[in-house]
């Protein structure tokens, strides 16, 4: 008995204990519970505000940007799991990455422009007038940005697209000897770059496949990279007509928009790539572009050649419909033909006395294109408007005047499914003997777009030379000879665009 009285004190004074240090350390625990409390709420507060402070500079500076927020926010549909999903292109294209692949660029033209050529398959497409295709993308952008209510990017925004073509090609020559070839034909890559609405930029590298030993004429394996164009575009068509274009480019000067292989006869004779400035029009239907460049080119009697007229030009051009007929009309002209790539590679050579010349010779093209679904026929035609002086360019002893026609005829069908097209085409040049031109040729092109943005073509092109009694001489002297009548050519090309 004792002895259970005696534990049962033990437990007491046991319990007793542990209540009074429990009790003494109580409040301190308490105490520290408190100011952690307090400093969570006070934090929490804190961030709150920063909240609401970056919501009101965002209504501000952003107020459709805040609407669109809160629509995401409160539909039902809203995909609270990702919450960085974009509904449209657009949204991505506007809010998303500051870098962004987009088929809406360079070689990669949108289908159902407003400008470019429409077409199912991605052809060989003209390089003229990229700077207004751009503008002409992105009015389309910002005018189904406002439609749609999503802001306007104001942000740098960078777009690239590109191309590689690979070729296979069987040659039976004017000199009656036949070869094989393969070649990587292009690799470009584009680089698009919009500062703002009002500012586009353009960087368009490709890499030389031109370059030949010294020695046995082959194509040498590391060919070089090269910034082929580049421009600054000032220009927002949805506020402003008129846009402002300096850089290195094509010139407006004739479309070459072809669905040949081989390039056509009038690219060659009137082509032009310089470092210039454009004061382009475009509203509606109708396009102008009034360009100028510093050329190559002088005069040995005069400084006519090297004179404002002689390195400028003026484009314009207009569509319309008529029913389901669609009718496409442009006329260019520049003040020196001399001045075009085919002239300069061929002809005044830059490094001898032949870019010395006595006078310069206006250059005029006029392109009309008619489409009636499924047809289409297309028609250009280059040339010099009046001879050259025969000590710069002769043809049968007088002076020259070189001139191009290509005519294609195209059908858009499906094979198993794929978009399709087959086109027939006849081309012409006249006193173009200095230049390497045939003086007619045949082709026959059939394309098909098998897989997403990639295109194979397969193409039969036939030349006839001029005459054996036919001569041209060049500045200093260089005789052009006749090596042959007939040249047969079967090319094979496979392009994928991205």
């Amino acid at each position: 008995m004792k002895n259970k009285f005696m534990f049962a004190v033990f437990v007491f004074i046991l319990f007793s204990f542990g209540s009074v240090v429990s009790a003494a350390t109580t409040p301190h625990k308490k105490s520290a519970l408190k100011e952690n409390i307090s400093d969570l709420r006070a934090r929490t507060k804190s961030l709150e505000e920063q909240v609401m402070l970056l919501q009101n500079q965002i209504d501000v500076a952003h107020p459709v940007l805040s609407e669109n927020m809160m629509k995401m926010q409160k539909a039902a549909s809203y995909d609270k799991d990702n919450k960085n999903r974009f509904d449209t292109l657009v949204e991505m294209y506007a809010h998303g990455p500051a870098v962004v692949t987009s088929p809406a660029f360079g070689v990669r033209r949108a289908a159902e422009d407003e400008f470019e050529d429409e077409s199912p398959l991605m052809a060989q497409l003209s390089s003229i007038n990229e700077d207004l295709v751009l503008l002409h993308l992105r009015k389309k952008m910002d005018t189904y940005a406002v439609k749609n209510g999503i802001e306007i990017p104001t942000r740098p925004i960078i777009a690239l697209s590109g191309a590689l073509e690979g070729m296979a090609n069987y040659k039976y020559d004017y000199n009656r000897t036949d070869k094989v070839d393969v070649d990587l034909s292009s690799a470009e890559l584009d680089i698009i770059g919009e500062t703002g609405p009002w500012v586009t930029s353009a960087i368009i590298a490709t890499y030389d496949n031109d370059r030949l030993t010294t020695t046995t004429g082959t194509r040498v394996s590391n060919s070089k990279l090269r910034i082929d164009r580049g421009f600054i575009t000032i220009g927002q068509l949805n506020r402003c007509p008129l846009y402002f274009t300096i850089g290195q480019i094509f010139a407006p000067f004739g479309r070459y928009s072809s669905h040949m292989v081989t390039t056509p006869s009038t690219q060659i004779l009137g082509r032009l790539k310089d470092r210039m400035v454009v004061l382009g029009y475009s509203k509606g239907p109708f396009n102008v572009q009034v360009y100028g460049f510093p050329g190559e080119t002088n005069g040995t009697n005069n400084g006519s050649v090297k004179g404002l007229l002689g390195h400028s030009g003026i484009n314009v051009g207009t569509d319309y419909t008529i029913g389901k007929l669609e009718i496409d009309i442009e006329g260019s002209a520049m003040g020196n033909i001399a001045e075009s790539d085919g002239m300069q590679k061929n002809v005044f050579t830059m490094g001898t006395n032949r870019e010395s010349i006595r006078s310069r010779v206006w250059a005029f093209d006029g392109r009309v294109k008619f489409k009636y679904a499924p047809f289409t026929l297309v028609s250009e035609y280059v040339g010099a408007a009046r001879r050259f002086d025969s000590r710069d360019l002769d043809f049968n002893s007088v002076g020259a005047r070189p001139q191009a026609l290509n005519v294609e005829g195209t059908v858009d069908f499906k094979t198993m499914g794929k978009p399709s097209d087959i086109t027939l085409g006849y081309g012409q040049t006249w006193q173009a003997l200095a230049l390497g031109l045939p003086k007619n040729n045949f082709f026959a092109a059939y394309d098909i777009a098998f897989f997403k943005s990639t295109l194979f073509t397969v193409e039969y092109r036939h030349d006839v030379n001029y005459g054996w009694n036919d001569t041209s001489t060049q500045a200093a002297s260089t005789v052009v000879p006749i090596v042959g009548r007939h040249k047969n050519t079967v090319t094979a090309r496979m392009a994928v665009y991205f």
